[in-house]
């Protein structure tokens, strides 16, 4: 049995959406601001997104899709969730963010990071959990 890939891309395609439009809700409302947990649950939001964005790539680049693996995908998602995370707080420094959200710490970015990390595994874990759901019979 394969992984139906298109179940699984709009399920990640609606997530994304909905990223996109707390982050847009976000930057009216000034809710970095004034929700101290709001960059958390972005992160967080971030994490599983790009998680589930790596399961799908990857399951995607494979012809006969073997869900047995579980030890292999619990590898690859961490590490590509790491990856991409740090690659963001570079994008961040770089545009300058920190001077406009105020001074950036070790430990920001560090829990940034930890919670992009979180995010990656809750998907792991959710796809793992309900891979009979993404089966073609």
């Amino acid at each position: 049995m394969a992984i139906s890939k298109d179940k699984f891309f709009v399920k990640i395609f609606c997530l994304l959406l909905f990223i996109l439009i707390l982050h847009i809700l976000a930057l009216f409302l000034k809710l970095y601001f004034i929700v101290w947990w709001f960059d958390i649950l972005m992160h967080f939001l971030g994490g599983l997104f790009i998680g589930l964005l790596i399961l799908w790539i990857y399951f995607l680049l494979e012809h006969q899709t073997k869900l047995s693996n579980n030890i292999l995908i619990f590898f690859i998602i961490p590490i590509g969730v790491l990856i991409i995370g740090l690659l963001w707080e570079i994008f961040e420094a770089l545009i300058g963010v920190y001077n406009v959200f105020g001074a950036q710490t070790f430990s920001d970015t560090i829990s940034d990071l930890v919670f992009d990390l979180i995010g990656g595994l809750v998907g792991v874990i959710y796809f793992i959990r309900n891979k009979q759901l993404w089966l073609k019979k």
